[in-house]
């Protein structure tokens, strides 16, 4: 790797970890100010400043090689990176905490009381500041942002953003322990969307929440199918032959297997007295109905010959234009969702099998839903419904960054070991505090930034 591109690379994660350190600074100066005894005074608040500020430089990456630190000199003299950490560890942020009374910090709870205050005190503040400080988000990035939220799902600044040493950093930080990272609750809200969709209930998609969902959906479509039937004459079989028009010689012979298929299962025509058979319809079983279009659908997802998956599109239609107008509102109402719950539950099948846990892998939710040429088609045409939907969110926002980026993580550790934070475990107290400020105001940042209006 050259000296430019390492040099680049520095830059970019001490800009990076120089945003997010601002925020968490300025949420643990407050903190300290709360703590310290010496609130409502200025030393209290000097020290706060202080405090604050020693750990945002701390946790801000300080370039190792002549190239780094001359292009982050380079930022600073354009003003860009001031624009970037956008939050400041100022003591007249300090000087606007409200005071913590006194029985809170005389509790037994103490310095975690103060701790909720200081958070407190960052939501009124520091949040707004740092979600004004942010740059803008992509327009379908903040798109799907908000319906996720709406959803239930809860986002870091670091997600917002294709920025791959921001997206390392603030992974890391969901993985110190016990520091209210969102990753968990995430995973939560992704499952039970999932479950939703094929008709379960709980909170993780075990193989036998899957079983039992699928059982609900399957034995609903077979009841409405089974009190119904189509008639076989003449008119229908007409009817079905139009699929084949203008279509290549293989693709007329698929379609037209599936229409004998279809005739055979309503059984041989009447003969009658004087030889021949008559016209006169014949009633089709519902019950053997519904593993003809299950057998159908499946060929449709599963083709990637576009002229056949046209056609037997097309005979599907004809054969549910003489099937479905013989339901009720209510049952027609209730076989569609049941055909989509089932349908759902055919595509993540391979993820359940995978997951024995029950937690399914947002990201690989992407792979399942594209797996064959109809999905790829659906979500290319914007077509996926609520489950293409929660792909692009697993895709998008619940990743991890996208190679192992293993150069690029030991720089962000760095920030930490290279200080000497990983070596005494005292010291592990700064990089923990970090963690829990930014995992915990994080989302309230994100929320500040979904509802900020465009740049003119």
């Amino acid at each position: 790797m050259g000296k430019s591109a390492v040099g680049l690379g520095e830059a970019g994660l001490s800009a990076a970890t120089g945003a997010l350190a601002a925020p968490v600074g300025a949420a643990y100066g407050i903190g300290k100010t709360l703590t310290s005894g010496k609130y409502g005074t200025q030393q209290g608040i000097d020290e706060g400043e202080r405090a604050g500020a020693a750990l945002a430089d701390k946790l801000t990456y300080q370039p190792r090689t002549e190239a780094g630190r001359a292009d982050v000199e380079a930022l600073g003299n354009s003003g860009l990176m001031h624009a970037l950490q956008g939050l400041p560890v100022e003591s007249p942020m300090l000087a606007r905490i409200p005071e913590v009374p006194r029985g809170v910090l005389a509790t037994g709870e103490g310095a975690a009381g103060a701790a909720r205050a200081g958070a407190n005190a960052v939501g009124r503040g520091a949040v707004r500041a740092a979600a004004r400080a942010l740059p803008e988000v992509d327009p379908e990035t903040l798109r799907l942002a908000r319906e996720a939220h709406e959803m239930g799902f809860r986002f870091r600044p670091d997600q917002m953003y294709e920025n791959k040493f921001g997206r390392i950093a603030g992974q890391l930080s969901s993985d110190v322990p016990f520091s209210g990272e969102t990753s968990g609750a995430n995973q939560r809200v992704f499952n039970q969307r999932l479950i939703q969709s094929i008709g379960g209930e709980g909170d993780k998609l075990t193989r036998q929440v899957y079983a039992n969902a699928m059982k609900k959906s399957g034995t609903e479509i077979d009841a409405i199918t089974a009190a119904h039937s189509i008639p076989i004459d003449n008119a229908f079989l007409n009817r079905l032959q139009r699929a084949k028009g203008n279509q290549l010689p293989e693709v007329q012979g698929v379609v037209q297997g599936y229409i004998n298929d279809l005739e055979a299962l309503a059984g041989p025509r009447q003969t009658l007295a004087g030889g021949g058979a008559t016209s006169s319809a014949r009633q089709l079983d519902g019950a053997k109905l519904r593993p003809f279009l299950t057998k159908l659908k499946s060929t449709i997802r599963s083709t990637s010959n576009g002229d056949l998956r046209h056609a037997l599109s097309d005979l599907q239609g004809e054969i549910e234009d003489s099937f479905l107008p013989q339901l009720s509102p209510d049952e027609a109402a209730r076989y569609a969702a049941a055909r989509r719950q089932y349908a759902i539950g055919k595509t993540i099948e391979p993820l359940v099998a995978k997951s024995p846990g029950g937690n399914i892998s947002p990201r690989a939710l992407m792979g399942a839903v594209t797996s064959n040429a109809y999905g790829k088609r659906a979500m290319a045409m914007g077509q996926g419904g609520e489950l293409g939907k929660l792909a692009d969110i697993g895709s998008l926002f619940l990743r991890e960054p996208g190679t192992s980026n293993t150069a690029e993580r030991g720089i962000v550790a760095g920030v930490l070991g290279g200080a000497g934070l990983g070596v005494n475990p005292a010291a592990a107290v700064a990089p923990w505090v970090a963690a829990n400020l930014y995992n915990r105001a994080g989302p309230a940042v994100t929320e500040q930034l979904l509802q900020r209006p465009p740049t003119p």
